[in-house]
């Protein structure tokens, strides 16, 4: 064998020793489980149960699926941003999670949707009237960790009153009359007043009209006026079916401070159908 082809065997076996030894690279660490900080938490409050709702995160914060999920803290303050959640007032056990997307079919992974419903101590209510109250949520992996709070939201912190009781409604020849009795008394405040909201659904839709926010300024249990409260509802459209529900409302108006609205429970709802009344002739010439 010439000496040249010596050399070129001697090159092919080295560059081979090499290339099966492989050459050291940056190692990569292990992925921490954290999941996706929640970023659209949303909440709505009735009477004295906050209604929040969020999307559950899929990924991880180093982009991989979420696998083994833990449970997710429901934190709460008065009157000053969430800094932690060392102290929650619930958690929401781990539910499996669908199957991930794929990323060779540019499939995404489905959404999914959660919530949590927080019931209000009356004497959290009764703590700060003209205060507000704040959530966050923490997604925690199987260790206990989290990659931080979610969004944070705010609610006023007002007490709300029961509905209003003997609410009724009479269709007559020119609309819906809607009567309740005065609601108990109120301890007075300043920065705080009620007031009486109607809605009204027509059977069948999904959502409601406001026909009405009355003053409760000149209502007393105490000195009833008469005749009783009321209101006629003319907008309605008659031969149609419809349901009323009215809600006191709490406002809360402090100076310097956008005022905020706080809707009590709902008495039950009342049915009509005002077909069986038909309206005054429109007069003509």
């Amino acid at each position: 064998m010439k000496r040249s082809d010596w050399n070129i065997l001697i090159c092919v076996l080295s560059c081979a020793v090499y290339v099966s030894c492989g050459a050291p690279g940056i190692p990569i660490p292990p992925s921490l489980e954290l999941a996706k900080r929640v970023s659209d938490l949303r909440a709505a409050r009735k009477g004295d149960k906050v209604y929040l709702a969020w999307t559950v995160p899929l990924r991880t914060v180093d982009r991989q699926s979420v696998r083994h999920p833990g449970a997710t803290r429901i934190c709460r303050s008065l009157n000053v941003p969430v800094a932690d959640c060392k102290n929650p007032v619930a958690e929401i056990p781990a539910s499996p999670l669908p199957a991930p997307g794929s990323t060779r079919t540019n499939t995404p992974s489905p959404k999914v949707e959660t919530g949590y419903t927080d019931v209000l101590p009356e004497s959290l209510q009764k703590q700060d009237p003209t205060g507000a109250l704040t959530y966050a949520v923490s997604v925690q992996n199987e260790s206990g960790r989290s990659a931080g709070l979610s969004n944070q939201v705010q609610l006023p912190s007002a007490p709300t009153l029961p509905p209003p009781d003997h609410f009724r409604a009479e269709v007559k020849n020119d609309g819906v009359l809607l009567s309740w009795d005065c609601p108990p008394a109120r301890a007075a405040s300043g920065a705080i007043t009620y007031k009486l909201r109607i809605y009204r659904r027509e059977q069948g839709k999904q959502s409601d009209t406001r026909v009405s926010d009355a003053s409760l300024a000149e209502c007393s249990p105490a000195q009833p006026v008469n005749p009783l409260p009321e209101f006629l509802d003319q907008t309605l459209e008659w031969e149609k079916h419809y349901d009323y529900r009215a809600t006191l409302v709490t406002v809360v108006a402090e100076a310097g401070k956008p005022a905020g609205e706080v809707e009590g429970d709902d008495p039950p709802v009342i049915q009509v159908s005002p077909h069986d009344v038909f309206p005054p002739p429109v007069p003509t010439g």
